[in-house]
Formats: C-alpha cells, sequence, structure tokens
C-alpha cells in the first residue's frame, strides 16, 4: 500500500490568535491534527469530540458569507459522528480588533451556547464593499498583533543610576 505524504498544516494568525482566547479563558486544547480524513482546528483535551473551527475568508465563497460545500459537508460528518462544533467566523472576529478581553468574552460565550446543528448555515449577506472594509481591518488588526509580538520579542535594556 502506497502512501502520499501530506504536509503538516500550520495555524494562520487567525488561529494562533483564537488559539490565545482560547487559552486566556482556561479551555486546555490542541491546534491543527488530523482525525480520519478530517483536518480540525482547535480540539478540546479536556472534552472530547469538543473542536473548533477557525473559519478565514477561504472558507466561503468569494465575496460572500457562503461556506463552501467541502465545507458544508466536512462540518455535517464530522457533527453526524459525534463531534460538538464551534465556529469563529473571520468577519465576526475582526470586529473585536486586539482586545484581548472582548475575544475572551466572545468565546466564552460561544463556548455557553449549544453547538452548531449538523446543517451548516451561512451567515448574514454582505455586500462586496462591506467584506473589502473587513478584510481591510482583518490585515489591520493582524498587523497590530504582529507589532505587538515584535516588541515583546525585543530584549529590554534596564538602566541604573548608580549617582
Amino acid at each position: 500500500l502506497r502512501r502520499i505524504p501530506q504536509r503538516a498544516r500550520r495555524p494562520s494568525p487567525l488561529h494562533w490568535d483564537v488559539s490565545n482566547a482560547l487559552a486566556k479563558l482556561g479551555v486546555f486544547h490542541r491546534n491543527t491534527f488530523q482525525w480520519g480524513c478530517f483536518w480540525i482546528d482547535i480540539g478540546e483535551i479536556d472534552d472530547r469530540r469538543q473542536c473548533w473551527f477557525v473559519d478565514g475568508p477561504s472558507d466561503f465563497y468569494s465575496s460572500t458569507n457562503e461556506y463552501t460545500e467541502a465545507n458544508k459537508l466536512q462540518h455535517r460528518i464530522l457533527s453526524e459522528l459525534g463531534w460538538n462544533i464551534r465556529r469563529v467566523r473571520w468577519n465576526d472576529w475582526v470586529q473585536l480588533g486586539t482586545d484581548m478581553d472582548a475575544k475572551v468574552e466572545y468565546l466564552r460565550k460561544l463556548r455557553e451556547r449549544p453547538p452548531w446543528p449538523a446543517i451548516l448555515t451561512d451567515g448574514p449577506s454582505s455586500s462586496r464593499q462591506e467584506m473589502v472594509a473587513n478584510l481591510r481591518s482583518a490585515r489591520d488588526v493582524q498587523r497590530a498583533l504582529k507589532e505587538r509580538r515584535e516588541r515583546n520579542r525585543q530584549p529590554h535594556s534596564l538602566v541604573m543610576n548608580l549617582g
């Protein structure tokens, strides 16, 4: 039996941001793993079959909030196999900006709600202009988060006045 090698998947900056907020919420989890033929973005460790998907722009048809058929099929199959799925849509997440407290609260509320039903429904429709504005906001938030990470990595100098 011949196996076709598959490159490991790496979480996106959006995914890492959601993961960091879940960690601050106290949810122990693992990122980006394969379960059967499916990749799961985030799986809770304490509660098997609880997972999160971080839905970026490529999970939707171009310039819409309509999930691709591949996402709908994966969602339905995993739900019917007993997974409790929660989803974080990129355009909802971007509205929270860089406020980590707001992000943690958003995830806490999502976690309190029942998981998504097996039939994945599309988000509310948006105009092309709204979609472009959301994409720009996403880019700006990612830049701000990157700058914050880089500032935190730089060594701090200690200045002592011995006079």
